[in-house]
Parts: structure tokens; C-alpha cells; sequence
């Protein structure tokens, strides 16, 4: 039997059992019932066959009909299937043409001259022409995104944070500024210690106390502020995960491991949200 890209047939020769498939070839390939359109460089016509038909003979007459044959090796489906999960041969569509047939013997079965068993052949496979197969794309896996385009992705996630973001920039500034006035204070502290300044020491320790209760009240409020916020970016991705993986077919999670999107799920989403809620401020 010969199908075309949806798994409709086109062509079928019949035969005895225990008959080599690659002596029909010639008889199905001439019992198309339309007219082959010219084969052109830009719209060549291929023929995919199975490791059976890889003889001298097959290829002779598949260059007779002006045909560009796809004949695979045994193991190389296979190995195809190991590197992309997903990925279907060619010859799926044959197979599922040939299961529809073997759905429809009541037609076929129990005929025992050759002439009614090719008669109740032909109209099972005319059925198939209502109901042609979808032949399953290739999975291949997406592109990796840049680094850059992760980290903008990531911001989108703050949007709704503006505010308290802004408010934990200004505090980590003053937590900072606080920091590096203690350290000039301490200067001017030596300074005075050694030329004797008794009354400016006090104001200098004052002012030292002060920067400090500044940087420990702006510390702890960013802190506050920070961890709230983070925590509503990680409500706000989970959110969004959970509602793509709920969405997903169940082939995604037979190529994929249930412990991998776990840690995805885990893992991975409390280090984004330690970045976002801490680590961005002071980038």
C-alpha cells in the first residue's frame, strides 16, 4: 500500500502471503489512480520505505518513476526517538493507514479468493480518505534565551511593585551613605582625640550615633520592605508557572522528569526571588 502525507492511500497492490513487500512495489506505484504531476529539482517527489526495500533492484525502479527515496536503516528511528523525544519516522503515517484497516476487517477478512479480498480492500481503505491522519511535527527543543532576555523578563515581575521597590532603593542609599559617614566620622574623631578638641569630640560622637540609628532604622526597613516584596514576586511566578504547567498536554510531562519541574518550581524560584527582593538593589 502506498499513502501520501496524511496517511490517505493511493496506491495498493495485492498478493499471496509469505510474497517479498519490495516485488509489489512496481504494482502499486502503477495503480495510482490520478496522474503524477513532473517531478521538478524544486518540487521533487520522495518515497519512503523501510530497510526492506534497500536493494539494487528497489532503487532501479524508484529512478525509473523519478522518485527521491528516504530509505532507513534499522536502529536509526530509534536513535532519532532517543535524541528528540516526541519525533516520529516518516512511515507513521503507513502505520496508522495500515491500523485502520485492521479497525475495518469485518470488510476484509474471511474472503478467500484473491479478486474479493482486493475488492473488500479498496473500499476499507476508501473510508480512510474521511478521516487522514495528522502526521505529529518534529519536537525540537526551543531556542535558549539570552541572558539579557531573562533578566528583562524577570523585571516584569516588579511592575506591580513599584512603589515599594522605589522606596527600598532609597533606603538601601541612605543605609549606604550612613555607612560611609561613619567612616569619615571616625576620622574626625582621631583628629580631635589628638589635637584635644573635647567639645567637638562630642558632637563628632554624636553625630557617629546618629548615622547609626540612620542606617540601622533605613537597614531594617528595607529589609521589611524587601521581603514582602519578594515574596509577592514569588506568589506572582508561582502563580504563572502553576497556570502554564496546568495548561500543558500530557505528552510535555512524559518527555520531561517530574522531579525537574519540581526544583524548577522550588528551588529555582526562591533564588529569582532572593535576587529580585535583595540582591538587584545593590546592582
Amino acid at each position: 500500500m502506498l499513502a501520501e502525507g496524511a496517511g490517505v492511500p493511493i496506491g495498493l497492490d495485492h498478493d499471496g502471503a509469505n510474497r517479498n513487500g519490495h516485488k509489489l512495489l512496481k504494482g502499486t506505484l502503477d495503480s495510482i489512480p490520478i496522474e503524477r504531476p513532473e517531478p521538478t529539482p524544486a518540487a521533487p517527489q520522495g518515497i519512503c520505505l523501510d530497510k526492506a526495500y534497500d536493494n539494487s533492484e528497489v532503487r532501479e525502479l524508484i529512478g525509473e518513476y523519478q522518485l527521491t527515496p528516504h530509505i532507513r536503516a534499522r536502529g536509526e528511528g530509534i536513535a532519532d526517538k532517543v535524541r528528540t523525544p516526541g519525533w516520529r519516522a516518516r512511515h507513521w503515517v503507513i502505520e496508522a493507514t495500515h491500523s485502520w484497516l485492521n479497525r475495518n476487517r469485518g470488510l476484509i477478512a474471511f474472503k478467500k479468493a484473491h479478486t474479493a479480498q482486493l475488492a473488500a480492500t479498496l473500499p476499507a481503505s476508501g473510508l480512510r480518505h474521511g478521516r487522514p491522519a495528522r502526521y505529529p511535527q518534529r519536537v525540537t527543543e526551543p531556542d535558549t534565551p539570552t541572558n539579557l532576555r531573562t533578566f528583562l523578563r524577570l523585571l516584569a515581575f516588579l511592575r506591580p511593585y513599584r512603589i515599594s521597590l522605589g522606596v527600598s532603593v532609597v533606603l538601601a542609599v541612605v543605609s549606604q551613605g550612613s555607612q560611609i559617614g561613619i567612616a569619615f566620622l571616625t576620622g574626625d574623631i582621631i583628629n580631635a582625640i589628638r589635637d584635644g578638641h573635647r567639645t567637638r569630640l562630642w558632637w563628632l560622637v554624636g553625630a557617629v550615633a546618629a548615622a547609626s540609628a540612620a542606617k540601622a532604622a533605613a537597614l531594617a526597613g528595607r529589609r521589611f520592605i524587601a521581603g514582602n516584596q519578594s515574596l509577592g514576586v514569588e506568589y506572582d511566578m508561582r502563580t504563572t508557572l502553576y497556570g502554564k504547567l496546568v495548561r500543558l498536554s500530557f505528552g510535555f510531562y512524559d518527555r520531561h522528569q517530574t522531579g525537574q519541574l519540581m526544583s524548577r518550581a522550588t528551588v529555582d524560584l526562591t533564588s529569582v526571588r532572593m535576587f529580585l527582593g535583595y540582591g538587584l538593589i545593590f546592582i
